[in-house]
């Protein structure tokens, strides 16, 4: 698979065996990781499919895909254990906020003590 960075994003391509051409457009910041694996996905799809399939399987089934893939969080657990991490992150950070609010609030009031 080659992949190409423009400004806006990326632009990631495959050809199989029987030449066809697979491709996903997707922003800077989306893992090729994932891309990697919604090409191949997209690739066993429409083979199983056929070409002869019934008219809009392909668009319904590149849907499903785009809404999968649109969610990373929803199926790798690499993303799942990221997403935590952020927010144990984020829950970090305010308690360290609190902490250092009360502090301040010892440090006011053993001032305020000695005089």
């Amino acid at each position: 698979m080659q992949t190409s960075t423009a400004p806006c994003g990326n632009c990631s391509v495959s050809v199989d065996e029987q030449s066809n051409l697979y491709f996903a457009i997707t922003t800077t910041q989306y893992s090729q990781r994932f891309v990697r694996s919604l090409i191949d996905e997209m690739r066993a799809e429409l083979l199983k499919a056929g070409s002869g399939g019934e008219k809009g399987v392909n668009s319904r089934l590149l849907a499903g895909l785009a809404a999968k893939y649109n969610t990373p969080s929803n199926f790798d657990k690499v993303a799942q254990a990221q997403l935590k991490v952020g927010e144990v992150a984020l829950k970090i950070q305010d308690e360290l906020r609190k902490v250092a609010g009360e502090q301040e609030k010892f440090a006011v009031c053993s001032r305020g003590n000695k005089r």
